[in-house]
């Protein structure tokens, strides 16, 4: 069961979403079938669900066949068109979700035995009329005829439909279908979404009805809903109601240690927590048998950098991975001794552009040329992803291949620099190279192709395997067979990157004023000014000047100044050696600590300077954080002086500062403010250094 906060949560948002909408949603728990949350009054009225019912037609056919689209579908005089793309090429089940087509359905329809059909949509709770012909069969597939449900209904039975088909070709359709089909408006960033659009209209009304429903998230389902909006189109009108419902899957997990991934594991639907290397060994085994010792230690180095930059790709979902090629083919089963051989070889390295991890992306064979990445995905334009002369990937042959198209017309209208298609016309409408490639059902292997027209259509002719953006696998096993090392191999591939366990590359410039001295790996104009306020202020607190410039660190990103400095995530800034190590300012003024933070590194380096004799752990801190927040009252709790240097985890460091902080302010209150500070000069009095943290102390005199 959802726990109630969430419910609450949902409940919430659901109001919210439907806002100024005549409309109803309803969301029941996906493991029960439990309605949990329904907003607005229409939950019980039953409506034509329009394409909606087509996951459910495809559950009942045993038989499955690929089909043609017909561009002009006419049905007793109504009209259906499709607007996914016009091959005519056949489409299986699962491209037929996902696009909604109308022809595909009418003929499963069409061909299915009319009880049979009948019994398994009212199983699902469809109220359906038998169909008395062929037509009505029809339309009864498109969910425009004898055939209604309410919204309560309806998210129940894709709760049900979630249960028993949400990893098969069903579940798979209906996941394309918002991922680039009908019901993109329904995706959510993080969360992988199923779901399916409906329009249809009730009798005797000119305007239609909209539909959503689905469920989330796709492959292990946690809750499923259904849209209904009175006027309107599903894709335009439902589908953003429910995104907005499905952006409150956030579930909440311990963090991993540094070196553990979490993966979904498809097969058995749970979530496996493994060492990274231990994940970088089986996605060898899927990505990488087979190929030389080299070649494949340099394959180990490229996981192993995609899982360190890509970590947490599915954390709204619960975890790091899946184990598809969504992220990287993980099997388990393919790991063998060569394998771990390559993983032991390259233990812990990954690739690092100046002082981060490296976005690195790998394919089958380039056909001679690799992509840069912003040809292929626009918000990535890095420069050691460009465009490359591969020769050798050239030696191997050229992986030629030919795909038959059937079309009126297919015409190239978009390359890009490397030869590449990026457009294509199909029919008189434009599309990207990915779908039109998904309409061909993954025929066309590369976009480096031509195309030629034949007596019945067009034939797609090309070469190279995959996007051909960064590390080229035949490129690489040759190589590796002409005498390359692995590390050879990844500075072609990746210029301008560097192997190694920690932060690499980083190219330190100095800023600096009479006072502060700045080391950033980027720009530091935005640290220097509120740097220069807080060392004033805590100058000011501690009653010290500091005689030298303070020096100041800042890393271009939190791996940067984890891996440098050895410090987890959730301390933002440490000082070593009379030097301030600061997370990004990003990073800081996101969570509206940088002024905060600022000012207590600054007191720490004020407090030491003035100190004669070092203090306790928990003096320095306490007192960093009483001057910080003198106002603040003092609570009660035991002080772990081990917890002030080297705490475990955050919530233990944050008991421990406030145990110091608050026996330091009762100090101040009993002996006053100037001779607490005075004992940075003189040392602690013998009776409160001697006393146990967790005991009470009593200065002499």
């Amino acid at each position: 069961m959802l726990p109630l906060l969430a419910l609450l949560s949902l409940q919430t948002v659901a109001d919210e979403a439907l806002r100024g909408t005549a409309g109803t949603l309803v969301v029941v728990d996906a493991a029960t079938g439990k309605v949990v949350v329904v907003s607005g009054s229409r939950a019980d009225w039953p409506a034509a669900p329009g394409s909606a019912i087509k996951p459910f037609v495809l559950a009942a056919a045993r038989h499955k066949e690929a089909a043609r689209c017909e561009p002009k579908l006419a049905i007793d005089g109504r009209s259906f068109a499709c607007s996914h793309p016009r091959l005519a090429l056949p489409m299986d089940a699962r491209a037929a979700l996902a696009y909604s087509c109308n022809s595909y359905f009418a003929a499963l329809g069409s061909r299915l035995d009319p009880r049979l059909l009948t019994e398994s949509l009212r199983g699902y709770g469809f109220r359906v009329r038998e169909p008395d012909s062929d037509s009505r069969r029809k339309l009864l597939a498109l969910g425009v005829d004898g055939v209604s449900i309410s919204p309560r209904g309806l998210a129940a039975a894709y709760a049900r439909l979630a249960r028993e088909h949400a990893r098969d070709e069903t579940g798979a359709g209906l996941a394309d279908s918002v991922e680039f089909g009908m019901a993109r408006l329904a995706a959510v960033e993080g969360v992988r979404v199923a779901g399916k659009t409906g329009t249809a209209a009730m009798p005797g009304r000119a305007s239609t009805h909209a539909w959503f429903a689905g469920w989330a998230p796709a492959e292990a389902p946690e809750i499923a809903l259904a849209v209904f909006v009175e006027q309107g189109s599903g894709g335009a009108s439902a589908a953003p109601i429910a995104a907005r419902v499905f952006a409150t899957l956030r579930p909440r997990r311990a963090p991993m240690p540094a070196n553990h991934v979490t993966v979904k594991l498809f097969r058995d639907s749970r979530i496996a927590s493994m060492e990274m290397e231990d994940y970088v060994d089986g996605v060898l085994g899927g990505e990488a048998s087979g190929m030389h010792p080299e070649a494949m230690k340099a394959m180990a180095v490229a996981a192993r950098s995609y899982a360190t930059a890509n970590r947490g790709r599915h954390r709204a979902e619960g975890y790091d991975f899946c184990e598809s090629t969504h992220c990287q083919d993980l099997r388990l089963g393919g790991r063998s001794a060569k394998t771990r051989d390559a993983v032991d070889g390259t233990s812990g390295e990954a690739l690092w552009y100046q002082g981060s991890p490296a976005r690195i992306f790998y394919h089958k064979d380039c056909g001679g040329v690799t992509e840069a990445a912003g040809e292929v995905w626009s918000n990535i334009r890095v420069p050691y992803l460009r465009q490359l002369q591969d020769p050798f990937c050239a030696r191997n042959g050229r992986a030629e291949w030919r795909a038959p198209v059937e079309a009126r017309e297919l015409a190239v209208v978009g390359r890009t620099s490397s030869g590449r298609v990026s457009r294509v016309r199909v029919d008189g409408r434009l599309f990207g190279y990915e779908d039109f490639q998904r309409a061909t059902g993954n025929a066309v292997k590369s976009p480096l192709f031509q195309v030629a027209r034949t007596g019945s259509g067009f034939v797609v002719s090309g070469r190279g395997e995959g996007h051909g953006v960064g590390l080229c696998q035949t490129g690489a096993q040759v190589r590796a067979e002409q005498g390359h090392d692995y590390r050879r191999i990844l500075d072609f591939y990746f210029p301008g990157t560097r192997a190694g366990l920690g932060a690499q590359g980083l190219r330190w410039t100095r800023y600096g004023s009479p006072k502060l001295e700045v080391q950033a790996a980027g720009p530091a104009n935005a640290l220097m000014e509120p740097a220069a306020r807080a060392l004033r202020e805590a100058e000011s607190r501690s009653g010290h000047t500091m005689r030298e410039p303070v020096r100041l660190r800042l890393y271009p990103s939190v791996a940067a100044y984890r891996d440098a400095t050895g410090e987890p995530g959730w301390i933002a800034a440490s000082t070593l050696g009379g030097t301030i190590r600061l997370q990004p300012v990003e990073a800081l003024a996101a969570r509206g600590a940088l002024e905060s933070t600022l000012l207590h590194e600054m007191l720490h380096l004020t407090i030491l300077a003035r100190a004669r004799v070092a203090p306790p752990a928990w003096f320095e801190e306490g007192l960093v954080l009483y001057l910080a927040d003198p106002g603040r009252a003092a609570s009660n709790g035991a002080l772990i002086e081990a917890h002030v240097s080297r705490p475990p985890d955050e919530a233990s460091m944050r008991r421990a500062y406030e145990a110091a902080r608050s026996r330091v302010k009762r100090l101040v209150d009993r002996y006053g403010r100037p001779a607490v500070l005075t004992w940075l000069e003189r040392g602690l009095p013998a009776g409160i250094a001697r006393s146990s943290p967790s005991q009470p102390a009593t200065a002499a005199r």
